[in-house]
């Protein structure tokens, strides 16, 4: 399972939206957050459902307000075969520097933006949810 790999693909396609929309001035992009994030998650959607490995599925993605929301399948495992907090140990660490490194990702949490990754096993159960905001990137 490739969770941190799933999220590089994911925030490349953030990037290559928010250049599209960003001009650059700080009025402007705070009136466009929720646009771009929409437009962000419409042209993402076109190309899913991806396989993204062999366990990994993203499946689609919802914008709405603030927040951009990426639904991911773990679709050859089964719940029972899922430790939540292990997978968030593991992951969750990578997944914060991931997002809060990368210099598009950052003008969004700095307008109120938020990431947020649902990973649901192959009987539909979600198993692991997390979220980052700009929080996460202040510790």
């Amino acid at each position: 399972m490739r969770i941190f790999a799933c999220f590089v693909a994911a925030i490349f396609l953030i990037c290559m939206s928010i250049n599209d929309g960003y001009s650059g001035q700080k009025g402007d992009y705070d009136q466009k957050l929720e646009k771009i994030l929409r437009k962000t998650s419409e042209n993402f959607n076109k190309q899913l459902p991806m396989i993204l490995d062999s366990d990994t599925r993203i499946d689609s993605t919802i914008a709405y307000k603030n927040e951009i929301k990426y639904l991911y399948t773990l679709y050859t495992l089964h719940s029972s075969e899922l430790d939540s907090e292990l997978l968030r140990k593991t992951y969750e660490p990578n997944l914060i520097n991931g997002v809060c490194s990368s210099e598009n990702s950052s003008k969004l949490l700095k307008r109120g933006g938020k990431f947020i990754f649902i990973y649901r096993s192959k009987d539909g159960k979600e198993v692991l949810r997390m979220g980052v905001d700009r929080s996460k990137c202040d510790k």
